[in-house]
């Protein structure tokens, strides 16, 4: 056998190797994606509930009091920007994207900024880049968020909020447009810009409910927890992007992987066949049958 020919079926082994792992890691990416946007669905089931409490508490207010439930600007001028990176390999240009954007997002900061970063596989792109963050380790894990340290970071921000020295918590992570595909986009999650006016409109209840005591606080509770929601429902939604665009990556790899290995196929076959009709010259030939 030539030395081309081992060559090829060497490549050929490798890729009949790396193709199940290629399926194996392509259906994991999938089935996370798809926990991920179950857990989504569920989470806006509950928000939707938050948003019928604020509905049927606001509609208690008169329209001067709904001009007071959301409390005034902080004049800090402290921002934080929030980076949800990946948590795994196999992603193409994802993290870089982020870092990116959150360079250019940087760059239009006039005001005193902390950014906090999150994804293990985020850590070494950002030291390779002049952008310096805190680097808070991971917030989900396989398609759950970490809800509790999503929940202690967002309890600091309103105390920070309340007492002055924060103006402002943007997010950085993949979202999915109404049309498109994900794409890394910046979301506010504080202070809380919820317009009440925008609320859902739900049928009012009957018999009317009835709040004791002052609604104003309720409503900023509820509000508050809103932000909560917020913060988790991005972090899904940035599960599902790492794990949708892994999972295309994959897809297209096995694609390739299936053409090459049908390409060296031939390939083979095509030098074995050679080799084999060369032989059966030299033998017709040693043989005197051909002149």
């Amino acid at each position: 056998m030539s030395e081309i020919s081992e060559q090829a079926e060497g490549r050929l082994d490798n890729l009949e190797n790396i193709e199940p792992l290629l399926g194996s890691l392509r259906v994991l990416s999938l089935s996370t994606m798809q926990m991920a946007l179950n857990r989504k669905e569920h989470l806006l089931a509950y928000k939707n509930e938050y948003y019928r409490i604020l509905f049927q508490v606001i509609s208690t207010l008169s329209k001067k009091e709904r001009t007071t439930v959301l409390p005034s600007k902080a004049d800090s001028s402290q921002a934080v920007l929030v980076i949800l990176g990946s948590e795994r390999g196999i992603c193409g240009p994802y993290n870089k994207n982020l870092i990116t954007m959150a360079q250019s997002w940087q760059a239009q900061q006039s005001k005193t900024y902390q950014i906090l970063s999150f994804g293990t596989r985020l850590e070494s792109l950002l030291k390779q880049s002049f952008l310096e963050t805190d680097f808070k380790g991971s917030i989900s894990k396989g398609s759950f968020p970490q809800y509790q340290k999503a929940h202690a970071l967002i309890n600091g921000w309103l105390a920070d909020l309340k007492a002055g020295k924060l103006s402002s918590v943007e997010v950085l992570s993949f979202r999915k447009p109404p049309n498109g595909f994900y794409k890394p986009i910046i979301s506010k999650l504080l202070p809380i810009s919820e317009g009440l006016e925008s609320l859902p409109g739900f049928e009012p209840e009957w018999p009317p409910p009835i709040v004791e005591g002052d609604p104003l606080p309720i409503i900023r509770q509820t509000l508050e927890h809103m932000v909560s929601i917020n913060f988790y429902e991005l972090i899904l939604e940035s599960i599902t992007a790492e794990n949708a665009i892994r999972y295309n990556l994959l897809e297209e790899a096995k694609e390739n992987t299936r053409a090459l290995i049908e390409t060296l196929t031939i390939e083979i076959q095509i030098q074995k066949r050679q080799a084999i009709t060369q032989q059966i010259l030299e033998m017709a030939s040693s043989a005197g049958l051909t002149a």
